[in-house]
């Protein structure tokens, strides 16, 4: 009875996907969908229901991304235990204990310096980190002005809790390309893509 008992209390609360295979397969078309066009708000579908304060789209990013070779890293402000447990249950991921050691992170309302976070090196620009941020508004509110590759002219968004200092470092990165960050950001069931080439003006 114990055993079972514990058994029970590691389960995570909340729901996943309903089809594993099929459902993160979408999600996963929608995320290439959004790196490929950048600032372009996609909403996510997905019947999930994450435990808090993890987001729709938050989790069925990770859901579809993260598996038992990534190590994810938790912004203190969306950490505990329930969104631990439900993370590695259904993905198998391993925590880390740094930005710096995580190829994904989930950011809440206190990003650290973007200095924090792997940027990749010159020969594998590739192993760097993914940072998943959740706001507090995604919109085409004029805030944000995109420019690059995938983008006819420009796009305009908007992106809420995001302070202007925020986008002078990640201007700051740009001097490092083909290094730099990837960033997704979601709010509910909603996100937006900023790929590391992507020139951003705060307007």
């Amino acid at each position: 009875m114990s055993i079972n008992k514990h058994v029970i209390d590691d389960l995570p609360t909340g729901k996943a996907f309903n089809n594993p295979s099929h459902d993160s397969q979408s999600v996963f078309r929608q995320i290439l969908k959004s790196m490929a066009e950048p600032g372009s708000i996609l909403t996510i579908n997905a019947q999930l229901v994450p435990p808090h304060p993890l987001s729709i789209a938050t989790a069925a990013i990770c859901l579809s991304l993260l598996d038992f070779e990534t190590n994810l890293w938790i912004e203190a402000s969306l950490k505990n235990h329930e969104v631990i447990k439900y993370l590695k249950f259904h993905t198998g991921l391993k925590i880390a204990d740094k930005p710096k050691k995580a190829s994904f992170c989930i950011l809440g309302t206190s990003i650290p310096s973007l200095d924090e976070f792997c940027s990749g090196t010159a020969d594998y620009p590739e192993n760097s980190s993914t940072l998943i941020i959740q706001t507090d508004e995604i919109s085409t509110r004029a805030q944000l002005q995109f420019e690059g590759p995938g983008i006819k002219t420009n796009r305009y968004v908007s992106v809420g809790s995001i302070n202007k200092g925020f986008w002078s470092d990640r201007e700051g990165l740009q001097s490092l390309f083909p290094r730099g960050l990837d960033l997704v950001f979601t709010q509910n069931n909603k996100m937006i893509s900023v790929p590391r080439t992507t020139k951003i003006d705060v307007l």
